[in-house]
Parts: C-alpha cells; structure tokens; sequence
C-alpha cells in the first residue's frame, strides 16, 4: 500500500538528514573524529605533564592529582564548546564566562561568612584550643578565656569581664598564645591563695 508517495518497503527519513550531501556528512564525520582524537591526545598529554612535572619537584603524584583533574576538566569543557558551538550554534565561551562572573559576584558576596563556618568545622575537628582556655592574639594583644564558640564566633572574655567576638578565620590569620585552663586555673589559685573553686 502506498501513503504520502511511499512504498511499504521504504522508512522515512528525517528531513535534515535528506537536504545534507554525502560530502558533507563526511566533513562531519572527519571533524568528530578529529575532535575526539585531539581529546585523547590532550588526555594523554596533561596525565604526562603532571607526572613530569611531580618528577621534577619531587612530589608524589597524587599530590598533584587536583591539577590533572583540573586541565581534563578544561579539556572536556573545550571539546564540549567546540561540540556546542558546531552543532547548536552556543557561543560556549559567553556562557562560561557569564556563569564565572556570577560565581565571582556570589564567592566575594559570601566568602566571610563561609570562611568562618569552615574555619569553626576545623577547629572544632582539630582542637587548637578548648573552652576555658586563655588565648591571646599577636600582635594585637587581645587576651581573653574562651567562653563560647559558634559557627561564626568564638567568644572570649576579657580580665575586666568585657566579652570579645574574633571571627572564626582569624585564627588561621593570626599568631595565637594558648595557655590551657588547668594552668589558667591553677595560677589563678596562686594569685588568690588558696584552693579556690574555678
């Protein structure tokens, strides 16, 4: 039976695919293959410079793993442009560089706020100090015992009762004396005489 001018035999065929010559679906197929064997080629090539490059400092390679990563994530994003770009008409490097500038905005806009939630994360894992603590920052002199320690803050009271807040960052910025709070304790007892209760 015949319908639209087809025999039964025959399959339709996407339209686009009809008004394409046979030369240029072979341009086409030349450039995917050229593409993806530079892809290969650019693979093999950054997974040898790193290892050279951790030969020469004398590194570890896994040292310098975040690296090889990094230069393949810019390779696949450059093949994927190149993709884009031939058959979609998407002007990759605009939107990378739009979507660069709007991180770059919203990383300025947060990055105090994220630098001391980070940093409370690494003191409360690595313990560099404790409540009850006496600390004091160089060279600004500020000294004081920890009474308190947040997500954004650590809290510590002054000798003459005042409450100071350092954000939390600071701490990885700044020299810092600790004297632990038995010791703190214990001279406070010497000063007083006794055996007082702290």
């Amino acid at each position: 039976m015949i319908k639209n001018g087809m025999s039964r035999g025959t399959m339709e065929i996407n339209p686009m695919l009809q008004q394409m010559s046979e030369l240029t679906l072979w341009r086409e197929g030349v450039y995917g293959a050229v593409l993806l064997a530079s892809a290969l080629v650019g693979w093999r090539l950054i997974a040898w410079a790193v290892r050279q490059l951790a030969r020469r400092l004398r590194l570890p390679p896994l040292s310098l793993r975040p690296l090889g990563v990094f230069g393949r994530f810019l390779l696949l994003l450059a093949v994927g442009g190149a993709l884009a770009n031939r058959y979609l008409g998407l002007d990759v490097l605009s939107v990378v560089g739009g979507f660069l500038a709007i991180m770059g905005i919203g990383f300025v806009a947060v990055w105090s706020t994220l630098s001391s939630v980070l940093c409370a994360a690494l003191i409360l894992a690595q313990r560099p100090f404790r409540l009850g603590d006496e600390l004091e920052f160089l060279p600004e002199g500020i000294k004081g015992r920890v009474t308190d320690l947040n997500l954004f803050f650590t809290t510590l009271e002054e000798p003459d009762g005042r409450l100071v807040q350092i954000p939390n960052n600071q701490f990885f910025q700044r020299i810092v004396h600790r004297r632990v709070a038995s010791q703190w304790a214990d001279e406070v007892r010497r000063e007083h005489g006794g055996s007082q209760q702290l």
